[in-house]
C-alpha cells in the first residue's frame, strides 16, 4: 500500500514538476520512458549522454528492446547490440 501511495505522489509531481531535470529523474522511477527519451532528446550535448545511457539501460532491464535500441544507437554506447535482429 505504501508503494501505491508513492507512486501515485510520484505521478502527481511528475505532473506538476516544472525543471526537466527533476521530471526526468520522475519519468526513469515510473517506468515513462517514452517520457524520459523525449526530455533526453531536449536536453543538449553532451549533458544528454547521461540521459541517453541510462534510458536505454533502463529500457534494456524492462525487456523494451527496441527503445534500448535506439537509445545505444543514438549514443553508440553498446554497439555490439546493433547485430540484434530487430523483430
Amino acid at each position: 500500500m505504501l508503494r501505491r501511495i508513492a507512486a501515485d505522489l510520484k505521478s502527481m509531481a511528475l505532473n506538476v514538476t516544472t525543471d526537466s531535470e527533476h521530471k526526468f529523474e520522475l519519468a526513469i522511477a515510473l517506468d515513462e520512458l517514452e517520457m524520459a527519451l523525449a526530455l533526453a532528446e531536449a536536453t543538449p550535448a553532451p549533458e544528454n549522454e547521461v540521459k541517453w545511457k541510462l534510458v536505454g539501460d533502463t529500457a534494456l532491464s524492462r525487456w523494451k528492446f527496441g527503445l534500448a535500441r535506439e537509445c545505444y544507437r543514438y549514443r553508440l554506447v553498446f554497439p555490439i547490440f546493433w547485430s540484434v535482429p530487430q523483430n
